[in-house]
Order: structure tokens, then C-alpha cells, then sequence
């Protein structure tokens, strides 16, 4: 049985987190929501019993941010290689350049309106592809991309 690409949700907006599960198209990157979590806080107490492939998290929320979040993530021997994505309506580019040295390599602005949707999807697909070139890397170049295809059919 083929494993699911696992994902932990984070908004404080409850409307963002069910816009995300339904309007995704999670079958795409074979993408399975492992978790919902409010708030940075919430997320890194997660992250305690489950490690998602990918994390998509809003910027602006309560008790922990996720630029704080992607901190932790980033500094943390456990997690730093978990690759965050960011969700914001900040449209200041030095606010969301602040989490670039945490490694965060992709910044969504709100409202995420379908042509985005399909962008963070192309983005999922692309960490998808990362993450079985990386556990398969001991095979050959065909015998990965063979994995890969399997992965995202």
C-alpha cells in the first residue's frame, strides 16, 4: 500500500483550515491531512507525536506566529527538515523575507483564490518529488523517477 503525504494544517481562521480540505485537490500529490491546529503553540505540541511532510501555515496568529514557527522548526535537530509553507495577507515583502532564514521557501497571499490553490498544489507536488528522490536517493536516477511517477499516479 502506496504511503500518504502527510500535512498539518495551521490558520487561527477556522474558514481557512475547511477552505484548505475541501478545495484542495489532495488525491494530486497523494496529500492526507494529519492534523488542524490554531496556532503556532498548538503546531509545535503536534509535532510532538506526528511528523507531517509539509506544513501549511498561516503567518499572522495568537500565542505563536509562523514565522516563530518556522524558527522553532528551522533551530530544532528533531523537525528541521520539515519544509513550511506560509499563508499570509501581509503583502510587506520584509515581513515575509523575515522567514526566509528559516528556510521557508514558499509565501501564499491571502485570499487564496483557485489559481493559488493550483499553485500550492504544484508546490505540494513539487515537495512530494523532493521527499521520495530523498528517501529512495540509494536507487539509481530511473529506479527514483519510477518511484516518483508511482507516487503521484
Amino acid at each position: 500500500m502506496e504511503s500518504s503525504f502527510k500535512i498539518l494544517l495551521v490558520d487561527d481562521q477556522q474558514i481557512v483550515l475547511d477552505g484548505l480540505k475541501k478545495q484542495l485537490n489532495w488525491s494530486r500529490f497523494n496529500g492526507l491531512i494529519c492534523g488542524c491546529v490554531s496556532d503556532g503553540a498548538e503546531a509545535i505540541n503536534f509535532l510532538q507525536t506526528c511528523r507531517p511532510d509539509v506544513i501549511i501555515s498561516d503567518i499572522k496568529m495568537p500565542h505563536m506566529d509562523g514565522i516563530e514557527l518556522a524558527r522553532q522548526i528551522s533551530e530544532s535537530p528533531i523537525l528541521s527538515g520539515i519544509p513550511v509553507i506560509l499563508l499570509s495577507g501581509y503583502r510587506e515583502f520584509e515581513y515575509a523575507k523575515s522567514a526566509m532564514q528559516y528556510h521557508v521557501q514558499h509565501y501564499i497571499l491571502k485570499p487564496v483564490t483557485r489559481q493559488k490553490l493550483e499553485q500550492l498544489e504544484d508546490i505540494l507536488t513539487g515537495a512530494l518529488i523532493g521527499l521520495a528522490r530523498t528517501t529512495y536517493s540509494h536507487l539509481k536516477t530511473e529506479d527514483t523517477d519510477r518511484v516518483v511517477t508511482c507516487a503521484l499516479s
